[in-house]
């Protein structure tokens, strides 16, 4: 059964099917999945099948001694400036 809908000015929109995405490694994932491919470095798969990744960019620090924990991007202070 194929269901169309109509918005209020009588334009039909037509749902299109959701997508699976492919990384270079042949992960699959499906329409609307994040995951992570680094500590700094997230992707998502969009509706059209493509991907889309962003990075974290960490704030500059002014401190003696920082400390970045496993699994974590970005480092932060250890104890007092």
């Amino acid at each position: 059964m194929i269901l169309f809908l109509a918005d209020d000015s009588g334009v039909y929109l037509i749902p299109h099917p959701k997508r699976h995405c492919q990384t270079a490694e042949g992960s699959v994932y499906r329409s609307g999945d994040t995951w992570r491919v680094s500590a700094c470095q997230s992707c998502a798969c969009q509706d059209d099948g493509q991907i889309h990744c962003y990075s974290q960019t960490c704030p500059a620090l002014s401190c003696n001694k920082s400390v970045l924990k496993k699994g974590q991007c970005c480092p932060y202070c250890l104890g007092k400036n």
